[in-house]
């Protein structure tokens, strides 16, 4: 590392931080500095989050026609990174990245002219793609790449394995969706042995382009395996880069274990946040890299990735997977931004679902009734504080007054459950039963495998569903469980979609021209206004229901009632004990709490310092519960920051004053603990039911 942060480099990389301040004042305040127990390094270095290469535009020459511009495929955020290229640091972008793949190449004992067949299309398609024009800088410089639209038409890549004596020995690249469309297809079509040469080797991006669903390491191998048969070398690889990165890195064992090795033009880091401070070998934080093909931007950056430096001279490191931070809250967890629709069950494993068993209609009379229920759940899935909280839920079960019980007869509904929260379903499906309907089929919900407590919300689902199953008599409740949905979904009359407002979109293009009926629930970020009825502990238990993750736990407080210094006591006071009540929440749940909320109050603090606030002073942090006080701001000076309120949930609290509820319309008032009866949406169950 001495000898790749130079004096040079750090001389361009002081030159070139004043020039970016310059053409944006703000972002003075994102720099962060890491301390480096380097003798070589006698000041600390300072490092942007990547979240800065869609905030700002970190390019400070012309924007000149030829310049490249290439821009983050969007699958975490809905507003793209983006990374402007002179045709001179292109060039060495290309250079680079070729020298690095062929470098690659050799250390897997694959032959520099090994046919490539690319999945991925050429840059001509995917003109914003900073991947897609890598691979066409390949082709350009002699690699043997073969481009195969699977996307139109998988038989363009049947036809050419077909011919084992030219596709002996192969590599085939793409990202995750595009292997899946694959291996649907061979699937479909009963395809014995797609691969009839002797040697394949996968390469995988692992970036799934927010099409498709998540799967681990392991699974990604055992189905690839399957799709292309039994071949005598099979080699899964992996392929590391972003756009805000011009270099790339590439698996360094075989098969790949998780491990990347860097090109030469880029040192990866793995960052202590909280003490910013780089951390010693084999220690995991956060991945940061240094890019020196980066000096037109900026080259030091603090990725939301987790991982270790496994060999910091080869450059080597280890990624873990992504930060908690983009999956700990909210709708976006239910189904992704884009869901694959498929016929062949990826989860190979998982039983058909049949209907839950269940012969004679269970209610519940009085309280202790709901108790009694409560105790039959798993205590393995579920905690006292889960418990209390389905309790909240059930105490309505039977407060609704149907008007036709016969509107649903013979109807079969169809719940994509939420990812978040293992309750969403309960009202629909209870109101659907007294409506009349058939069979309600829960869709265990689409997972991220960084999803701390996915796993758990899915066996709460699983059981709360067994379990109601009786009190939801004659309506058959039907949990399926792999994750992937049939593109025919002609079986349900109606489908409930929790889910962002993009997963929405998707929905409704999907039903478009079916005669299932969709009933959108789309993201909800919630409010709750605290004036002086409420205590601290009340207002933290409301806040933490569920972990925090359900569409109606509040994200922001609007404070009234109280002075400028009882509102500061008030919230700090608050986050303590809301930190309390997570801790407590955590380890019954046995969820770790490591670098839970760290790049999203790492970027909010320094928005915070921007609007003239002492972060001191307005932020109270622990290692959960993050409360931010903007009760001094103006509506004009909040609605020009850059704050995003989508940080909000599972600890996360913003706190603005009272009389800025009416500017800010996209925070709803719902009920925190609704009951059967109260709307949602705007709407009451039995009023989304009329179609």
């Amino acid at each position: 590392m001495s000898e790749f942060l130079n004096a040079d480099i750090l001389k361009l990389m002081v030159k070139q931080k004043q020039a970016l301040i310059t053409v944006n004042p703000k972002l003075q305040s994102f720099f962060i500095d890491i301390y480096f127990s380097n003798p070589n390094i006698k000041n600390n270095l300072p490092f942007l989050p990547i979240r800065c290469f869609r905030d700002f535009n970190l390019h400070v020459g012309t924007e000149l026609d030829e310049n490249t511009i290439f821009y983050s495929s969007g699958s975490t955020n809905i507003i793209q990174a983006k990374h402007t290229f002179t045709p001179q640091r292109l060039d060495l972008y290309a250079k680079h990245s070729l020298e690095g793949f062929k470098r690659f190449l050799k250390k897997q004992n694959l032959d520099k002219n090994i046919p490539i067949i690319s999945l991925i299309p050429p840059k001509e398609i995917w003109n914003k793609s900073s991947l897609a024009a890598m691979i066409s800088m390949y082709k350009s410089y002699g690699v043997n790449i073969i481009y195969c639209d699977v996307e139109k038409d998988c038989t363009n890549l049947i036809k050419l394995l077909s011919n084992s004596s030219a596709y002996n020995q192969v590599v085939i690249f793409g990202t995750t969706f595009h292997h899946l469309l694959v291996t649907e297809y061979v699937q479909k079509n009963k395809i014995d042995k797609l691969f009839k040469g002797n040697k394949l080797v996968l390469i995988d991006t692992g970036g799934t382009k927010g099409r498709t669903q998540h799967f681990s390491l392991e699974e990604v191998k055992v189905i690839f395996k399957k799709t292309y048969g039994s071949v005598n070398d099979f080699l899964f690889l992996s392929e590391y880069g972003m756009c805000e990165l011009a270099s790339q890195a590439w698996s360094y064992k075989s098969p790949h274990d998780g491990t990347f090795i860097c090109n030469k033009t880029l040192v990866p880091i793995a960052i202590n946040l909280k003490e910013r401070k780089i951390l010693k070998v084999n220690e995991v934080g956060f991945l940061g890299f240094i890019d020196s093909l980066n000096m037109e931007s900026w080259p030091s950056i603090i990725t939301e990735d987790i991982g270790s430096v496994i060999d910091q001279e080869e450059g080597v490191f280890k990624l873990n997977g992504r930060s908690p931070d983009a999956t700990l809250k909210g709708c976006s967890l239910n189904v992704r931004e884009s869901f694959f629709f498929s016929e062949f069950d990826f989860d190979t494993e998982a039983p058909q679902a049949q209907p839950i068993k269940t012969t004679a209609l269970e209610n519940f009379y009085s309280p202790s009734d709901v108790f009694s229920f409560i105790e039959t759940l798993d205590s393995k899935a579920w905690t006292s504080f889960c418990w209390a909280d389905l309790s909240t839920t059930l105490f309505s079960w039977n407060e609704s007054e149907i008007k036709n019980h016969e509107k649903l007869k013979g109807k079969n509904i169809l719940i994509i459950s939420s990812a978040n929260i293992p309750i969403t379903w309960v009202y629909p499906a209870r109101i659907a039963q007294l409506l009349g309907a058939n069979s309600v089929h829960i869709k265990l919900p689409s997972l991220r495998n960084d999803d701390l407590a996915a796993n758990r919300v899915r066996a709460k689902i699983e059981d709360l569903a067994n379990k109601l199953a009786a009190y939801l008599y004659p309506t058959q409740i039907v949990v399926e469980k792999s994750r992937n949905l049939s593109n025919d979904l002609s079986y349900f009359d109606a489908a409930i979609v929790f889910g962002t407002n993009i997963t929405i979109e998707t929905f409704t293009k999907k039903l478009k021209n079916s005669k299932t009926y969709l009933i959108p629930q789309g993201d909800v970020k919630n409010s709750l206004k605290v004036g002086l009825q409420y205590s601290t502990e009340e207002v933290a238990k409301l806040c933490s229901l569920w972990l925090g993750r359900g569409c109606l736990t509040p994200i922001c407080l609007f404070m009234s009632g109280r002075s400028e210094e009882q509102t500061h006591d008030w919230l700090k006071e608050f986050q303590q004990v809301l930190e309390q009540n997570f801790m407590e929440r955590f380890r019954l749940e046995g969820l770790p709490k490591d670098f839970i909320h760290s790049t999203h109050l790492l970027y909010t603090e320094s928005i915070v310092k921007n609007l003239g606030l002492d972060p001191n002073e307005a932020v109270f942090s622990g290692k959960i519960a993050q409360v931010i006080n903007l009760t001094k701001l103006s509506a004009e000076e909040i609605l020009r920051s850059r704050l995003d309120f989508s940080f909000g949930g599972c600890g996360f609290v913003f706190a603005l004053d009272e009389s800025l509820k009416s500017i800010f319309p996209q925070f709803a008032s719902e009920k925190v603990v609704p009951t059967l009866t109260d709307k949602h949406g705007g709407k009451t169950w039995e009023e989304w039911f009329d179609f």
